[in-house]
């Protein structure tokens, strides 16, 4: 008869599941919500679960890329339910385009980078600054800054758009 060893429950134990429970005990924090939004910047157009996993890796304990894969996926799965990002294929992600619609209903779309707007004139006073989006009208003061308009300004505004 042949001596054997029977093996121990440390020895039987599956890897994955402990993996798992380890992935169960690791949370979200805020420097990998962090690594996500500049994953976003960098890599907007198209990235994929496991590009958000390698940035995340080294702030799993002990390091792991199984975690750093899950905590990847409930990132993601957030970001997606806020409709921060869209899929673009079977594994590639992108960002959400982010659309605005005008008191009117005519669509916008927003751009990923502020532009700044430049009028040089001699008489600042004379702009008007109509924000489509929320009907806000703003006028320009004699230093050039823009501030909203006074009830007098508006009804001015409204009275040169009607004689167009």
């Amino acid at each position: 008869m042949e001596n054997r060893i029977e093996p121990t429950v440390e020895d039987v134990k599956d890897k994955s599941v402990s993996k798992t429970k380890q992935a169960k005990k690791a949370k979200v924090t805020a420097k990998m919500e962090l690594e996500f939004q500049t994953l976003l910047a960098t890599k907007g157009d198209r990235f994929r679960r496991s590009d958000l996993a390698k940035l995340l890796r080294p702030f799993t304990n002990p390091r792991s890329l199984q975690v750093a894969d899950e905590l990847a996926g409930i990132i993601m799965a957030k970001a997606r339910k806020d409709g921060v990002i869209v899929s673009a294929g079977s594994v590639l992600w992108k960002v959400a385009t982010r659309s605005r619609r005008t008191k009117a209903g005519r669509p916008l779309v927003e751009l990923a980078a502020p532009v700044d707007i430049k009028v040089t004139t001699k008489v600042p006073e004379k702009w008007f600054a109509l924000d489509a989006e929320t009907a806000d009208l703003w006028v320009a003061d004699k230093a050039g800054k823009l501030v909203r308009a006074s009830k007098v300004q508006i009804e001015e505004a409204i009275e040169l758009l009607k004689s167009r």
